[in-house]
């Protein structure tokens, strides 16, 4: 469900209103998604591990299959890195937010009046 960008929780309510913005909690069953400041940052690691090993797997993988001038390979892979960061964004941020569930970091808070959820 994180891949996809589903609240991990209730697995209907949308993690994004728009493509950069989370968020601060469930839409449907009110789990807060943001806790605390910074804890996304696993995301962003995720995101950078991910893009540099496809960087590296995809130069070598064409330079082995296509034979490109040096800048030609940097000038795409440069393009590659920027663009593939920002479209893998989502998708990160989501795929953290179901690996914070599974921790037991997303939950839903009790009501304040001390009622029973229902």
């Amino acid at each position: 469900y994180g891949a996809r960008c589903i609240c991990p929780n209730c697995h209907k309510g949308k993690l994004f209103r728009s493509y950069f913005s989370m968020w601060e909690e469930c839409p449907v069953c009110h789990v807060k998604l943001d806790r605390e400041q910074g804890e996304y940052v696993g995301a962003m690691y995720m995101n950078l591990i991910l893009t540099e090993f496809v960087f590296i797997v995809g130069y070598f993988l064409l330079n082995s299959i296509v034979e490109l001038g040096a800048w030609t390979q940097v000038s795409i892979w440069v393009l590659f890195n920027l663009l593939f960061v920002v479209m893998f964004y989502p998708r990160s941020k989501g795929i953290w937010s179901a690996v914070l569930y599974l921790c037991g970091q997303l939950y839903a808070d009790p009501p304040a009046d001390g009622s029973s959820a229902t």
